[in-house]
């Protein structure tokens, strides 16, 4: 998946479960468009479909605690939240699975993320990317 081929579709769907009414789902469309970005930047850097599957379903996991926990009421979504790794590993062990191949996966997409979402280069390619899709307005 390349950045200009994620559609809106593929955000809604994505995010389908991370929320609850029009406010939070403003704030899931914004950190699954991050999401389906970082992504699409794995999937250039030639990574196996297995490693690219295992990085999607954990960042499924960090989008929908990130929404589900890390957003304050009547705030907007923030990428610096997907960085803080520690609280998303802490849940991921508690609600998701607590083998240690588990576990150490999830931490090494939770450090990668963070490498991306620190390196603020993303920052263009997301508004592009929103501004497309219509979830922001132009």
């Amino acid at each position: 998946m390349s950045a200009t081929s994620i559609r809106r579709a593929d955000v809604e769907s994505f995010v389908e479960d991370w929320h609850y009414n029009e406010a939070s789902k403003q704030n899931a469309l914004e950190a699954g468009s991050l999401m389906l970005l970082f992504l699409a930047h794995l999937a250039d850097q030639g990574l196996s479909e297995k490693t690219l599957r295992t990085h999607r379903e954990n960042g499924y996991f960090i989008g929908s605690f990130t929404c589900g926990y890390d957003i304050p009421k009547g705030e907007a979504f923030h990428p610096d939240l997907f960085a803080s790794g520690e609280w998303h590993t802490y849940r991921y062990e508690y609600k998701v699975s607590d083998s240690e191949y588990a576990v150490r996966a999830f931490t090494a997409t939770c450090r990668t993320l963070k490498k991306f979402i620190e390196g603020k280069q993303f920052e263009p390619a997301w508004q592009e990317l929103m501004t497309r899709l219509e979830i922001l307005e132009a």
